[in-house]
């Protein structure tokens, strides 16, 4: 299984996900990142949920322009942080980061992993069709920023209505203050500026490197690349902060195995990919499941691609090898039923990308809960409404699509 390149995709970020856990528990341990995180608090005292907005907006163009994914799980802890210090919790963090970008990356404008190769791959002009995709993004940004405002307000008013309060209250404690404090071992006040300045460097290179993944030299060692920088984060800053070579060790080692159990789920999940689709039980299905498209009518007819789409998300996470798969097979029951390539290209980026959110098979959404205090039943209950009021939404946008002919 480790063998397949999804196998080698999922050690990869493993790894990733071991080290940043590891390099976490440093930074927090020596209260650094707090201090960073905490002035951009100050910076946002009276306008709590404008940072929101704004947070929100970063990563859903992330995922809508950039086609970013997976690169950006590195900056997820960041927010959760950034989250506790606004006196919110672990969820609200998530919202603004992985569900964020996982929404941008589904109400796509120019993802290249979507929309660009789907679009290459039925002849269409590169990117065609964006005013459409400008209005879904729009919309969905904006149900988002409402959700997760609403969900803040709450919390504002009683920090008890938190789903994951029991769960925070350790890390609340950690982040009650905006003020910002340093580990006592810091020799001096030069010293405390030189690791904040070392670890906002590190995180620029993460952004750097997270828009640079369309350089092929930099995409093929991007999680590479990240792992690196989180490493020498970690252990330097455990150096500067004075907490000695054992101990730096002992507390990263600490941190790794802290989030090992969410390495047992990844594999899990990329385990149940594999029988399913070396069992060839993906091409049956495929098979009956597109039948019902000889005889459709189009408004049907795109809801039936949106659900193929969506079910077969639950098995392959990768929008690319979903377009190789299914594009090809999509095309000629969509000319057949009246459909324009533009309308089952919408209905097919709705399905591939939503759920990613939301599946358990997913290593992504598995790794940023690793890294928080979320469970996956608690994350389900907080996000199924959401999902149910976007899936209900993308499927009028898709059946509007067929009612105007969109080109």
């Amino acid at each position: 299984m480790l063998g397949t390149s999804d196998g080698v995709k999922a050690l990869a970020l493993i790894i990733l996900l071991l080290i940043i856990g590891g390099s976490f528990a440093v930074i927090d341990k020596a209260n650094v990142l707090k201090s960073i995180v905490s002035s951009i608090v100050k910076k946002f005292r009276n306008k709590r949920y404008f940072l929101i907005a704004i947070i929100t907006f970063i990563f859903m163009g992330f995922g809508s322009v950039l086609g970013i994914f997976e690169e950006a799980v590195p900056l997820v802890p960041i927010i959760i942080a950034l989250s506790y210090l606004m006196g919110w919790d672990a969820l609200v963090g998530l919202g603004m980061s992985l569900l964020a970008i996982t929404f941008g990356f589904s109400s796509a404008i120019s993802n290249p992993f979507t929309i660009g190769l789907a679009q290459k791959l039925t002849d269409l002009p590169a990117f065609s069709g964006t005013w459409y995709r400008l209005i879904i993004f729009a919309v969905i940004y904006t149900v988002l920023v409402f959700f997760l405002v609403r969900y803040a307000k709450k919390i504002d008013k009683d920090a008890k209505k938190s789903l994951v309060y029991e769960e925070d209250l350790v890390e609340r404690k950690k982040y009650s203050s905006a003020d910002g404090f340093i580990n006592e071992n810091f020799k001096d006040k030069k010293t405390v500026n030189a690791v904040r300045c070392f670890l906002i460097m590190i995180f620029l290179m993460l952004f750097v490197i997270v828009l640079g993944i369309f350089i092929p030299q930099v995409s093929d060692m991007a999680l590479i690349l990240m792992a690196l920088l989180y490493l020498i984060a970690g252990i330097c800053t455990g150096f500067l902060a004075g907490m000695g070579v054992l101990n730096t060790f002992k507390v990263f080692a600490k941190g790794m195995a802290g989030i090992s159990a969410s390495a047992v789920l990844i594999l899990m999940g990329i385990s149940v990919k594999h029988i399913i689709v070396s069992g060839n039980i993906m091409d049956t299905l495929l098979y009956y499941a597109a039948q019902p498209l000889s005889g459709a009518s189009p408004y049907s007819a795109v809801i039936i691609i949106y659900m193929i789409v969506l079910c077969s998300n639950f098995f392959i996470g990768s929008a690319s090898a979903k377009a190789f798969l299914l594009i090809p097979l999509l095309v000629p029951f969509a000319q057949m039923v009246g459909l324009s390539n533009q309308i089952m290209i919408t209905a097919w980026a709705f399905g591939d990308g939503f759920s990613n959110a939301l599946y358990p098979t997913n290593p992504v959404l598995l790794i940023c809960l690793g890294l928080s205090t979320v469970s996956y039943p608690k994350w389900f209950r907080w996000t199924f409404l959401l999902q149910l009021i976007v899936f209900i939404m993308t499927i009028g946008f898709s059946l509007f699509a067929v009612f105007i002919n969109y080109v």
